[in-house]
């Protein structure tokens, strides 16, 4: 975008302060012409990266330009390096990673409400995906967050390359640009998962390596199913469309018909009906509207009457599944449900014709298991704080160290032994020990405590390779194909939903915590344990993390 200096205050400021926003990049006339409106406002704005690398008296170039842009405004900037930058009062220096979750959270509370916030810091697609989504409810409604560099997505040392997937900026924010129709895309898809994001991106504005977003709600129905709007909002429309003054003509009469029967209102479109019918008797146009009509309340009438949805849940170990097996079991009756056990085989059949039989099915079965179940079937699962997950599948192998016998029992004897033999030999509240173990395992130790849940998702049972973060575009996609995501501690909220979209009247949820014969070894407190348990759970904890902000959570 180009412009004059004349024109554009902010291009002569970048200028004179020396930052890069013009001349190497071309972004001020973008900036000028979203910006222009606030800048006689007393706005907030937070920057990442203060430029100068790891020097401590340089950079702060863009940070002076926004003070001096914003004469009212407060400026935040956020580097990893230490700054010692002397930028008056109404500027701001934070030393903290974009990357680290707890600072990002005590910035927003210091500093924000934010008007603007602007990342142009590492570019690397974890971190600025993990600060977008850490961040962006930080912004007040109207608010705008930047994203600088987006052409880093092609380059490989940023974490980029050829193929645009949610692991990259443009593939990420691309996916979220076409979930801002995600009520139109829920009617004709409702099994693609869309980002709860979508209901907070009022727009999207995509430039030559820039990415803007504009905060706000984002929640009108779709005109296909304007039936599953709330009555305040269907009444709200109804009363406007109806508030002007003077007679009603054909035209604005015609409007309201088809919102009324969009909506459902067949009583109320009836009479609209009849009203057009008395304006124009020899309307062609009468016929075709009595038929929709009929249609449309014929529709309603055999929703009403439709049979539940089936239910499939994809119970990974240790999540606390058997609270939410005797949920559903309870409500849909011990007959209608099948739960597998660990690792059980279902006779070779597969879900989607046992689904045939049941309602509800459960198992520790990978996705693949469930990749082929009908479209409206509804498919969910449920995840644990990575770091508590793998504890307690060591706590579990830890019984079976002290228990032969009840691993003589198994059906897991053989490949679990192994594992076993080895747990058996350490102390878990050795750190170094600790660290060994997961260093020294056998193929199936990776299959049991290398990024499990992530495992699961993927779908790939016979892999006992460790993950690494590439891993986490397969996680990613097939996470669209499930109706609920969810996480242990959001259960409550949650079930009733999930029995509410089957068709069941939703129950409270009542969550029974198995504490287990083994105390817990492992100190979770401990920092140096946790980065030892961190190397085995990083594509876990990037996936609980995305479904904690939002990206993958219930409808």
């Amino acid at each position: 975008m180009t412009d004059t200096k004349n024109e554009n205050p902010l291009k002569s400021l970048a200028i004179r302060h020396g930052t890069d926003k013009f001349g190497i990049h071309d972004y001020t006339g973008i900036y000028w012409d979203h910006l222009k409106d606030l800048r006689s406002h007393p706005i907030s704005l937070l920057e990442i990266g203060v430029g100068g690398y790891d020097d401590p008296h340089e950079g702060g170039a863009s940070l002076a330009m926004w003070r001096d842009f914003f004469p009212q405004g407060k400026i935040v900037g956020i580097d990893v390096f230490k700054k010692e930058l002397n930028l008056g009062p109404r500027v701001s220096i934070e030393t903290g990673s974009q990357s680290d979750g707890d600072f990002l959270r005590e910035i927003a509370e210091r500093y924000g409400p934010f008007d603007v916030v602007i990342d142009d810091g590492s570019h690397v697609m974890s971190d600025v995906i993990y600060s977008f989504q850490k961040l962006f409810s930080s912004l007040k409604p109207g608010g705008l967050y930047i994203v600088e560099d987006s052409q880093t997505s092609f380059f490989e040392e940023f974490g980029g390359g050829s193929r645009q997937d949610e692991t990259t900026v443009i593939g990420y924010f691309s996916q979220l640009f076409a979930d801002i129709d995600h009520r139109e895309k829920a009617v004709r898809f409702p099994a693609e998962k869309a980002s709860t994001f979508a209901a907070k991106v009022k727009a999207i504005f995509r430039y030559h390596n820039l990415i803007i977003l504009s905060a706000g709600q984002n929640t009108y129905p779709s005109n296909f199913d304007l039936q599953s709007a709330d009555d305040e909002f269907i009444d709200g429309i109804v009363a406007e469309l109806t508030s002007e003054s003077g007679k009603p003509n054909h035209n604005r009469l015609s409007v309201l018909f088809d919102f009324l029967l969009a909506a459902g209102r067949h009583d109320s479109a009836a009479t609209v009906l009849k009203s057009l019918q008395r304006l124009r008797p020899r309307s062609s146009g009468h016929n075709r509207r009595k038929q929709l009509l009929e249609e449309s309340a014929a529709r309603k009438t055999r929703s009403n009457t439709a049979m539940p949805k089936k239910l499939c849940f994809m119970h990974i170990p240790k999540t606390a599944g058997s609270s939410v097996n005797e949920y559903f079991t309870a409500l849909v009756g011990e007959n209608k449900s099948k739960s597998f056990a660990e690792h059980d085989v279902y006779g070779g059949d597969t879900v989607k014709n046992l689904l045939e039989n049941f309602s509800f099915l459960s198992g520790h079965l990978f996705y693949g298991a469930f990749s082929d179940i009908d479209k409206d079937d509804i498919l969910f699962t449920i995840l644990r704080d990575p770091y508590e997950h793998i504890t307690s599948q060591l706590k579990w192998l830890k019984g079976y160290s002290l228990d032969h016998r009840a691993l003589e029992k198994s059906e897991l004897a053989s490949e679990v032994r192994e594992v076993v033999d080895l747990v058996s030999q350490t102390s878990l509240e050795s750190v170094h020990e600790l660290d060994e173990l997961l260093i020294r395992l056998p193929p199936f130790g990776f299959h049991l405590l290398n990024n499990m849940q992530s495992r699961f998702i993927i779908g790939d049972s016979g892999n006992f390779n460790p993950l690494s973060l590439r891993d986490i575009g397969f996680v990613a996609q097939n996470l669209k194909r499930f109706h609920f995501v969810t996480t242990v501690d959001d259960l409550p909220r949650v079930m009733p939903k999930i029995a509410a979209a089957a068709g069941y009247a939703p129950r409270a949820f009542d969550q029974h915590v198995n504490k287990g014969i083994i105390r817990s070894e492992i100190d979770l407190t401990n920092n140096l344990v946790r980065r030892v348990l961190e190397k085995h759970i990083t594509v876990d904890l990037l996936l609980y993390d995305m479904v904690k902000s939002g990206q993958f959570g219930p409808n």
